[in-house]
């Protein structure tokens, strides 16, 4: 569009200023284009966190299980517009086999999924609190 404008307004006028004129606004479009996409980029090569409201429903949705005590943390790593991976540290019961546990992380890790149709990896991993406070 640009481009049309400037050499409409040569051609109109005589004066190849205007195309000049376009070629330059063209280039600044592609340079801001080229920032935008440069910062967009920098944000998945590096992994970027999930939205705070989502990884607060995915902490919500693994502390609701039967047999989790506490959920320590939850991490997220945003890594492509549509892919999310979901990292749960979590507290079971003592009491519990580790049957039961596999059986846990198995509905945490289906129920994040069909919550989250973006998530396409959890994780769930088993930590007691004397651990963390020894991770600290």
């Amino acid at each position: 569009m640009l481009a049309a404008l400037g050499l409409g307004m040569s051609l109109v006028t005589g004066n190849p200023l205007w195309d000049g004129l376009a070629s330059v606004l063209i280039g600044l479009v592609l340079g801001a284009l080229a920032l935008i996409l440069l910062y967009e980029a920098k944000g998945l090569l590096i992994g970027e966190a999930a939205d705070p409201q989502m990884v607060a429903a995915i902490r919500k949705t693994a502390a609701a299980h039967a047999g989790v005590v506490r959920v320590h943390e939850v991490l997220t790593v945003h890594s492509a517009p549509t892919m999310v991976t979901v990292i749960i540290s979590a507290d079971f019961e003592d009491t519990i086999t580790a049957r039961d546990v596999e059986r846990i992380v198995l509905a945490i890790e289906t129920q994040v999924a069909a919550q989250f149709p973006i998530v396409a990896r959890v994780y769930v991993r088993p930590r007691d609190s004397a651990t963390e406070a020894l991770d600290g």
